[in-house]
């Protein structure tokens, strides 16, 4: 268990998909605080313990696509992870293309993580009065998607401006960093309310994606992610 010693409430989000992380895991009733620690060795997210105001249970890396197809990136990330985990700290990692795929998953998986931290040796010595009881996670609240700008809602995807298409589309690649057409596609229904990416929508999405290419505004890389064609994006 990590101090919580370190906490700069004032610094500010990494990037709008650690954002988004963060309403997702304080929506479950966690306290999250953000960017903690030291220049080069800062976590991400850092849960805080529900018995022990001053202590981390666990940290929450948030990691863009770039990590991906980098294997600098993911080299020098395992070598901070050592770094961290040397000094105490128990690392949990949020991938973007997972939690674009299904983020109701991914805060399973932090909360799985973090309820196994709670019953370790570390806080076995608590008094019992002082211990919060946890039950097992249930009817998880699915995460919240980046809300960005103001969507309307509308009966079909037909029914959607393909202006608002174009912003949301690429707004979607910043958020989350260069992705597989099938996973723009999911984050962007997601966005607009629609619970299943069907045939009718990904016809319609995918003549966008293939417009926005047209303008070189998009493209698809050699690794089949669709990303920013300025690379004013994270993957």
């Amino acid at each position: 268990m990590t101090s919580a010693e370190t906490e700069d409430s004032e610094r500010d989000f990494d990037s709008d998909f650690e954002a988004e992380v963060s309403r997702a895991l304080t929506d479950q009733g966690l306290n999250v605080h953000r960017q903690i620690g030291c220049s080069g060795f800062r976590i991400d997210l850092a849960l805080v313990h529900p018995a022990r105001p001053g202590k981390y249970v666990l940290g929450v890396e948030c990691d863009g696509a770039t990590y991906h197809s980098s294997a600098t990136a993911r080299d020098r990330d395992r070598l901070r992870q050592d770094v961290l985990e040397g000094l105490g700290w128990r690392i949990c990692r949020i991938w973007s293309t997972d939690w674009v795929r299904d983020p109701r998953r991914q805060i399973e998986k932090v909360l799985d993580v973090y309820q196994r931290a709670l019953a370790s040796t570390e806080v076995e010595g608590l008094p019992e009065e002082e211990v919060e009881v946890l039950t097992p996670v249930k009817n998880i609240k699915p995460p919240a998607v980046a809300d960005n700008h103001i969507t309307p809602a509308f009966a079909a995807i037909k029914d959607v401006p393909a202006a608002l298409l174009h912003q949301i589309l690429i707004d979607a690649i910043k958020v989350y960093g260069a992705m597989p057409s099938d996973d723009l596609m999911q984050a962007t229904a997601r966005k607009l309310g629609f619970n299943r990416t069907g045939a009718r929508i990904r016809t319609r999405l995918s003549y966008e994606i293939g417009y926005l290419e047209r303008q070189g505004k998009l493209v698809t890389g050699t690794d089949g992610r669709i990303r920013l064609k300025n690379g004013n994006d994270r993957g």
